[in-house]
């Protein structure tokens, strides 16, 4: 639902000012909201002894890949004139990563008591 709620954000460029776009506002940021925990929740499966290190590192790793895609960003916003298109693009990655989820992440056997 949040991963929806943010893609929701590709509907912005088409939005002209007005309460349609700040409702569509409202409903990515709560569903950006909705997701950091969800993402912090997920970190403390992957170890529980290791959180720490876990999440330094899964943050090390989200700067080190996005960083570099920030010059392409600017290069898209000095096109354009508008953040409106990359700000719609990059509103898909959390159903990207949704889909990554459901579809890697390997299902717990039933455990019998």
């Amino acid at each position: 639902i949040c991963a929806m709620l943010v893609a929701l954000g590709g509907l912005i460029p088409w939005l002209s000012a007005g309460n349609l776009l700040f409702a569509v506002l409202m409903l990515v940021a709560c569903g950006s909201l909705g997701l950091f925990p969800c993402y912090y929740t997920f970190s403390q499966e992957l170890s529980t002894r290791h959180q720490g290190k876990v999440t330094g590192l899964l943050g090390t790793i989200a700067w080190c890949t996005s960083s570099p895609l920030h010059p392409l960003f600017g290069h898209i916003v000095d096109q354009t004139k508008s953040y409106d298109s990359g700000m719609a693009l990059v509103c898909g990655l959390p159903v990207l990563a949704f889909l990554a989820l459901i579809t890697l992440w390997p299902a717990k056997e039933a455990e019998i008591p």
